[in-house]
């Protein structure tokens, strides 16, 4: 029979003695506070961040009013738009675990986070505005810096609150997490499993291994040595780490430790994260996962083709007297058109013209199409500068309206190079399960401009397919945001 090892000393798995009842009764009653005060700390974390955005509200437009409109009353409809800001962001922020207790972010990760959040909060909540048809009873710039003060204010209160919640833990207000560990394998996986607990702030009370569990009979073995670690030191939470070749084994284990009051995770070999959280269905006794997702829903295209139109179509509006300019210079430049026209694969492989501004004194759309490179003798004197600050790309709002791009998905290429890489990839057909877009998930890991070898465009491949494959709305939020701060700060296409 299988051993387990723990912290104090060397034991067999044996049958739990008598009292392990009684410790089960106790762990069960500390269970069931726990359970209580963890229903209460959500609740508390929700409270704090309405009343942050109202009590941001309040300040921003008492202070806006006081500066620049000679002390005017605060209207009641900043504190309805505060109230609303407050309780949608509450509700999203919980959706995304921001009230996780275990969450140790620092200052970046909470403006990722919270920032990204409030950002679309505060999108919907101008959306209302316009509906409402509230915005004249309001000033623009008390709502400008309203959602200044509470981006910084959700921000503060992301970070900050883990410390919160540990000042609350060691005045024995809050309960600390108590968690044991069982680890199938090897040395260097029980120490991984370990060292994770620790740095996730949890108070690890033991710790077992086994090289491996033969037969279900030492499954239940391992499970009864857990129920005695619970009557010597109770936990609440255990984690076990398994390959999967031991699966049977966990299952026994699991359904050996029903009746205790745990919570129970599963650690998988890190060879299996690729499939981590995709969706699973069940057929009878086996379990069918969805690797590759499908183009998106009809609802799912629906949304987005109406943020295309709705932010292609203000952009466009607001962008004008600067696209005028850029043509005038085109033309005054270089003899040629104004805009270039290519033929590039567009969604389901159906090629289309796309729209940029002419920054080359050529305009080839052929079998061969070398890529612009640095110090390209091609490009001109203006091209050097709308490319180097992607203004070149904006008449692509024009493809956007048409419904042939959208703002955020795979960039196009020429036909010329999709014959190409696709004869070298396998999967780079995939990337025409959605439009292809101004700006994508592969640009803003890196994957931006010349492509010099074909691992490089794989790397750009793997990125656009996860794009595909976890789309939501928010992503494509983040994802405008990201291309905007880095043709903004970083301005390094050729």
């Amino acid at each position: 029979m299988s051993e387990v090892i723990d912290f104090k000393g060397l034991f067999p798995l044996a049958e739990p003695p008598d009292r392990v009842p009684a410790a089960r009764s106790r762990v069960a009653e500390r269970a069931f506070i726990q359970a209580l005060v963890l229903f209460a700390v959500p609740v508390l974390r929700a409270i704090f961040s309405v009343l942050t955005v109202l009590a941001a509200s309040w300040v921003s437009t008492w202070t806006y009013h006081e500066l620049f409109l000679n002390g005017a009353i605060v209207r009641e409809q900043h504190l309805a738009i505060g109230l609303a800001g407050g309780l949608l962001y509450a509700a999203i922020a919980h959706s995304r675990g921001l009230d996780n207790l275990e969450r140790r972010p620092s200052i970046g990760a909470s403006l990722k986070a919270a920032g990204s959040i409030w950002i679309g909060v505060f999108i919907m909540l101008m959306v209302i505005v316009v509906l409402l048809k509230a915005g004249d009873a309001m000033s623009r710039g008390s709502l400008i810096v309203f959602f200044m003060v509470s981006l910084a204010a959700v921000t503060l209160l992301d970070w900050g609150w883990p410390t919160f919640i540990s000042r609350l833990k060691d005045a024995n207000v809050l309960p600390s997490t108590r968690v044991a560990v069982l680890v199938i394998g090897s040395n260097e996986t029980f120490a991984d499993a370990t060292r994770y607990l620790k740095s996730s702030g949890r108070h690890l009370t033991h710790a077992w291994r086994s090289k491996a569990l033969r037969t279900k009979a030492d499954a239940a073995a391992a499970a009864r040595g857990i129920l005695v670690g619970l009557q010597s030191q109770p936990f609440t939470e255990l984690l076990i780490s398994a390959p999967v070749s031991q699966m049977r084994q966990v299952e026994a284990i699991s359904e050996a430790l029903r009746l205790a009051p745990l919570r129970v995770y599963l650690q998988l070999d890190g060879k299996l994260k690729w499939v981590a959280g995709k969706p699973i269905e069940a057929n009878d006794d086996r379990v069918i996962v969805e690797l590759s997702r499908e183009p998106l829903g009809m609802f799912e295209r629906l949304l987005k083709r109406s943020f295309d139109i709705a932010a292609a179509s203000a952009a466009l509006f607001m962008l004008a007297p600067v696209l005028a300019l850029v043509a005038l210079a085109i033309r005054l430049d270089s003899p040629g058109p104004i805009l270039f026209r290519q033929r590039r694969d567009g969604f389901g492989g159906q090629p289309f013209r796309i729209f940029k501004f002419r920054s080359m004194r050529v305009m080839e759309d052929g079998s061969h199409i070398p890529q612009a490179r640095a110090g390209d003798e091609r490009i001109t004197r203006v091209g050097r500068f709308i490319r180097r600050t992607s203004i070149d790309e904006l008449p692509q709002l024009l493809n956007v309206l048409a419904g042939d791009m959208s703002l955020v998905g795979p960039r196009p290429h020429a036909i010329a190079h999709g014959e190409y890489y696709s004869s070298l990839i396998g999967d780079y057909a995939h990337r025409h399960h959605v439009k292809p877009g101004l700006t994508g998930w592969a640009q803003m890991n890196g994957c931006r401009g010349e492509t010099r070898s074909v691992e490089q465009m794989r790397d750009r491949v793997k990125h656009d397919l996860w794009y595909i494959d976890n789309w939501s709305f928010w992503l494509d939020m983040r994802i405008i945001l990201m291309t905007v701060r880095q043709v903004l700060l970083h301005r390094d296409a050729v």
